[in-house]
């Protein structure tokens, strides 16, 4: 008898806010807990299936709804996948497929059109990235030699 022991990788499921519950819809999971938070009966779904300061993209909405105290309106069950998104990158320390600990552009110019790419991605500095692939040359007004990369964390 042959038994296939490949399993199927762990369904991520959480609760997002109901308004929030759209499929492709991207956040940053942060744990923000509160008081209300200690006698929820769905505490552990919501709390302990994602990773800190990562960021996810509802895959799938579920029919289930609860209530979130913590929010005051309803949530509804969720499955989500690590994300993948763009960020901007120095050229010359991309290396393909490699995983990296992520190093912001060092650029305080706040008003350009890439710097949500280069800085206000979501990451924070030290976060390990898996560099997926390249999406071309930056055209930085500041000079710096940039290019985009979609990444995973």
């Amino acid at each position: 008898m042959d038994v296939n022991t490949r399993s199927e990788p762990k369904k991520l499921i959480t609760l997002v806010p109901t308004h929030l519950a759209k499929q492709g819809y991207d956040f940053v999971f942060r744990a923000d807990a509160g008081p209300e938070c200690e006698t929820c009966r769905v505490r552990t779904v919501c709390l302990t299936n994602l990773e800190v300061g990562v960021r996810y993209t509802v895959k799938q909405v579920k029919n289930a709804e609860h209530y979130c105290a913590l929010v005051d309106s309803k949530a509804k069950v969720v499955e989500v996948e690590k994300a993948r998104f763009k960020i901007s990158m120095e050229k010359q320390k991309y290396i393909p497929s490699a995983t990296i600990k992520y190093t912001p552009v060092q650029c305080d110019w706040r008003f350009c059109k890439n710097y949500i790419y280069c800085v206000d991605n979501g990451l924070t500095e030290g976060v390990k990235v898996k560099l997926e692939e390249e999406g071309g040359d930056v055209d930085c007004p500041r000079g710096f030699r940039l290019i985009f990369v979609d990444v995973s964390q």
